[in-house]
């Protein structure tokens, strides 16, 4: 991780992503604020399932790379099946709210 982070942010500041990377790259992104949500309770799911294998003790390699997959394949579902519908139902409110209103009033929780 020391070492494949950094090089990975180098290799992103370096330009684009090619067109075949572009769709991942956007999936992930849009999945990352879940991963930052959801990675505390995985964890809390590991240790709880495998009380020998805590992050105190040190994950194996195994462990700790089922725990990444299973956090992104958790961090994707809820990104798909409950942020992406809440975000486009909030943009419709928002958009409908907001026509011909100023800001103020735009500014307004919904009902």
């Amino acid at each position: 991780v020391v070492a494949a982070m950094p090089t990975l942010v180098l290799a992103a500041a370096r330009g684009s992503p090619g067109r075949w990377l572009a769709r991942p790259f956007a999936v992930l992104g849009a999945a990352s604020y879940a991963v930052y949500v959801l990675a505390n309770t995985v964890d809390q799911w590991v240790e709880t399932l495998l009380p020998w294998r805590t992050v105190d003790a040190g994950f194996g390699v195994a462990t700790a790379t089922a725990m990444v997959a299973g956090l992104v394949a958790l961090a994707l579902a809820a990104d798909r099946w409950i942020d992406a519908p809440v975000r486009a139902a909030l943009t419709i409110a928002w958009r409908r709210r907001s026509v011909g209103q100023d800001y103020h009033s735009a500014a307004t929780p919904l009902r």
